[in-house]
């Protein structure tokens, strides 16, 4: 009787240690899914990033879509990404002789989806860079190459494999 009884025991035990088990790995699985998705899509403009082998994730090249901070409602904007998955208008591979190419490089401070369009700092310096050199005929332009979450490394391996086409006269790291 007794050994029937520590059988049972066991048994119960057993049963008890897989349920953890499973319940556990439920909730991580449900909480990546979760995350995922909220890092992945944001309300009805689609998916703002796509996984991409070599740099992680990237921006979702020409897409519209709307950046929305779920906590508060302050932040709903609409934004689109161009050709090369930078955020804001297409930008021309090939530079025009008076042009003068600033690329800015940095995480979600240099990218800017929360800050209405014309007022993030890189639209600013560009502002005033044309404000400036508006008599001697020489534009500037001033890149987003922002990404939300990305390390330096990662801003390297995007000016690498994408960014140094557009032959940058100054390449900015923001941190």
């Amino acid at each position: 009787m007794e050994n029937n009884s520590s059988l049972i025991l066991s048994k119960k035990i057993a049963f008890s240690f897989i349920l953890v088990c499973i319940i556990i790995i439920s909730v991580f699985v449900l909480g990546e899914i979760i995350i995922r998705a909220q890092f992945l899509f944001s309300g009805t403009g689609g998916y703002i990033r796509i996984p991409d082998d070599y740099l992680g994730v990237r921006h979702t090249p020409n897409n519209s879509f709307i950046f929305r901070e779920d906590f508060s409602r302050e932040f709903v904007i609409k934004r689109k990404s161009n050709s090369l998955g930078l955020i804001g208008e297409q930008i021309s591979v090939e530079k025009q002789p008076k042009i003068f190419r600033i690329l800015v490089l940095g995480d979600s401070f240099t990218e800017g989806l929360q800050v209405r369009i014309g007022k993030n700092f890189c639209e600013q310096l560009q502002y005033l860079l044309n404000k400036k050199n508006t008599s001697e005929g020489r534009t500037s332009q001033v890149i987003n190459g922002g990404v939300s979450g990305y390390s330096p490394i990662s801003e390297y391996l995007l000016l690498k494999r994408e960014l140094l086409k557009l032959k940058p006269d100054i390449v900015i790291l923001q941190m």
